[in-house]
């Protein structure tokens, strides 16, 4: 399972990131306001001008660490990202399942599905949480008739919303 990490938001207009060691250090008119080790960030959001050392840029590509750039209104300047890593044999798998139609739509069945009984679940939990009187027919009845969607349609959602 995936750790989730902290993300870093320099605001400061007058901020410049440097790298020390294993750390982003935030320095403020050549003074060193903030250090925060990298193990324990996946991004740095930088709202300032002044930037940020080549050094610490490397370090973030070298460690999947995303450095995104912004101007201190919000806009994108640009960003840092390392390596892609990935599994290309799925990747080509995908590709191949999106052109076959009959896969496709048994992958997107199944989406349906997840959405349709995790609703449900929702539904269930609120009516059990709030006390309300309540009859299990009408999600039920949701859950079953996804049961009879086209198997070979690549038109699940435009079938799901004409209501059949």
């Amino acid at each position: 399972m995936r750790k989730l990490l902290n993300t870093l938001f320099v605001t400061s207009e007058g901020a410049f990131l440097t790298l020390e060691g294993e750390t982003v250090c935030v320095e403020l008119q050549r003074k060193k306001v903030g250090q925060f080790p990298l193990h324990t960030i996946e991004s740095i959001v930088c709202f300032s001008y002044y930037g940020a050392t080549p050094a610490l840029m490397g370090a973030c590509a070298d460690k999947g660490i995303n450095l995104a750039f912004y101007n201190p209104f919000g806009r994108f300047l640009c960003r840092v990202t390392g390596k892609s890593r990935g599994n290309v044999v799925l990747r080509k798998q995908q590709y191949r399942a999106s052109d076959d139609k009959r896969a496709s739509c048994q992958i997107a069945r199944n989406f349906i599905l997840g959405k349709v009984f995790n609703c449900r679940w929702s539904i269930d939990r609120t009516l059990r949480d709030h006390l309300f009187s309540r009859s299990n027919e009408p999600s039920g009845h949701a859950c079953m008739s996804i049961w009879r969607l086209p198997r070979e349609s690549n038109t699940v959602m435009g079938y799901l919303t004409a209501g059949r």
